[in-house]
């Protein structure tokens, strides 16, 4: 209805013209469209043929691309047995191979998947990054660094030799696309570049508009009864479409307002896109990420940062996110974004770092904490030199150190380092007890122990323990080996020359029938005299069944 409305106004407006034409046989109709909208067009032309061969450009680089990589992975994975029975892709675009693998075994279902993946990449690219080199170049980079390809098509296969050879052909697919993309000029640039022609089409134009116009003021002449009818007519049929056009108004006017809806989408999809894409905010947001890891490897030990790997990729996840939620037109503009974003977190890690020790770190702390001297003038006696406590101290040092992990916490390392001076001092005191110790055979009738016959170890024959002064290694207290039952027994059996040089016996702590010795009270003492351990005071003990 709408369609007839016009066309009876535009009948109208011609049998207007008509009736202005009998003035002059002679006179010429000049219709001048305007030459700002020729160029307009012109220049819009120009735009869509330069992201129609772009887009070429890109779907030949993926199916060149997809190919390659599907057809390494059928014959050197999927079909590896059987490389014969692999599906032929050569000369198949990246649309159509997935409709070549028929097989429904896992590798067949991988190999869909990854196809899958490349026309989502493919898609991705082809919303932004037709109409300018950088972006171009920007995105087709990251081919090769994509989850595709790096985690499906290469996998464990970096170092092979297949795969190296796949990576450098790849690359020199997107090197040569990048040469041949086209830039879409700027308007003002390519209007004055193409000016002169642009002027020659436009005079074209004019005159063939022109001569159109004399054309159909002939005709309309020729005509002019019939079309005086015609108008007689549009006027009865305009009256009657009105009445119906104002009742169906509000129609109309939501119909106009969503083929300008239609129109608008249509102008801001021909409007080249030049915000970063996600791929660009991403890749900018891990390059500043490895910037930061970089910086503080050199004020922290690069293990000790290594610690916090996961919490950066975290974080990395987070502002990344954040970035991709805004828009930006330049790298700037990101840039302004994160920086503060990274200089708070550069601050949250500063004071975890600071907690943290490396093993080398860790030693040295632990060698001011625990100096080896200090045990040396504290423990050092006749008894014990200092090169034993030296040489037992390094290796309890040692044997620490080789357990010390690669990073370890302050506090951690505060209650290790205690329980290491613990263990020290209990093996410096177990060294003293053990090197403390002498013993031997019982005395002589005299009392007397001869030093030539002393052993640190007890022996079958032992009887008596001595234990030396630590201040003074010729002064010692003794006790009998009550637990050495023999050499107990028979010195009961022979009391008179094994014990009683030795031992005080009172007769009321003699059990003439006891097979039993007992101290009854403080151990006896000896002194040291040129070799022979002289009785001081007697041993106290007693017998008893």
């Amino acid at each position: 209805m709408k369609g007839i409305f016009k066309f009876f106004i535009a009948v109208v407006v011609v049998l207007f013209i008509i009736s202005c034409s009998k003035e002059s046989e002679e006179t010429t109709i000049k219709v001048r469209p305007g030459f700002e909208s020729f160029k307009d067009s012109l220049y819009k032309s120009y735009k869509a043929d330069v992201v129609k061969k772009n887009k070429i450009l890109l779907n030949k680089l993926f199916d060149s691309v997809a190919y390659r990589s599907i057809d390494l992975v059928l014959r050197d994975r999927a079909y590896e047995s059987k490389p014969n029975e692999a599906p032929k892709l050569k000369g198949i675009t990246l649309g159509e191979m997935k409709s070549k693998i028929k097989g429904s075994s896992e590798n067949d279902n991988a190999i869909r998947n990854y196809i899958d993946k490349f026309i989502a990449l493919k898609k991705d690219f082809s919303k932004r990054g037709l109409s300018e080199k950088r972006l171009f170049k920007n995105q087709t980079n990251r081919i090769v660094k994509s989850e595709v390809y790096l985690q499906n098509i290469v996998k464990d296969n970096v170092k092979d030799s297949l795969y190296i050879d796949l990576t450098t052909r790849i690359e020199g697919f997107i090197k040569t696309s990048q040469e041949k993309f086209e830039t879409i000029i700027p308007k003002n640039t390519w209007l004055k570049k193409h000016n002169a022609h642009i002027e020659k089409k436009f005079i074209t134009y004019q005159q063939s508009k022109n001569e159109l116009v004399k054309d159909s003021d002939s005709i309309l002449k020729n005509n002019n009864t019939w079309l005086l009818v015609l108008l007689a007519v549009s006027l009865l049929a305009n009256l009657l479409l009105g009445v119906l056009w104002f009742r169906n108004r509000k129609k109309i006017r939501n119909t106009k307002v969503q083929e300008s809806d239609v129109i608008l989408e249509e102008e801001e999809e021909s409007v080249p896109d030049t915000s970063l894409t996600p791929l660009e905010v991403s890749d900018y947001v891990s390059q500043t990420f490895k910037k930061l890891q970089a910086n503080l490897a050199t004020n922290y030990h690069p293990d000790c940062v290594a610690t916090q790997s996961q919490e950066f990729k975290s974080y990395e996840l987070i502002i990344s996110q954040k970035s991709k939620s805004q828009q930006f037109k330049e790298i700037h503009e990101l840039e302004q974004f994160v920086s503060p974003l990274i200089k708070n977190y550069e601050g949250q890690l500063a004071q975890k770092l600071v907690q943290i020790v490396d093993k080398h770190s860790a030693r040295q702390l632990f060698e001011r904490q625990l100096d080896t001297e200090n045990f040396v003038l504290k423990y050092a006696s006749s008894i014990i030199s200092e090169e034993e406590i030296r040489s037992k101290v390094m290796t309890l040092k040692k044997r620490f150190y080789d357990e010390i992990p690669k990073v370890i916490s302050k506090s951690d390392l505060e209650i290790e380092s205690q329980g290491l001076r613990e263990s020290i001092v209990m093996a410096i005191e177990k060294m003293i007890t053990e090197n403390g110790q002498l013993f031997f055979p019982y005395a002589d009738t005299k009392g007397i122990l001869y030093d030539d016959k002393k052993s640190k170890e007890k022996e079958r024959d032992s009887a008596i323990k001595l234990t030396l002064d630590p201040k003074d290694k010729t002064r010692a207290t003794f006790q009998l080996l009550y637990e050495y039952s023999d050499m107990m027994l028979a010195g009961i059996q022979s009391y008179d020359i094994l014990l009683l040089p030795i031992c005080d016996l009172k007769s009321e702590d003699f059990d003439r029938n006891g097979t039993k010795i007992s101290q009854n009270g403080k151990d006896g003492e000896m002194i040291l005299d040129d070799g022979k351990w002289i009785l001081k005071t007697k041993l106290a003990i007693k017998i008893t069944q």
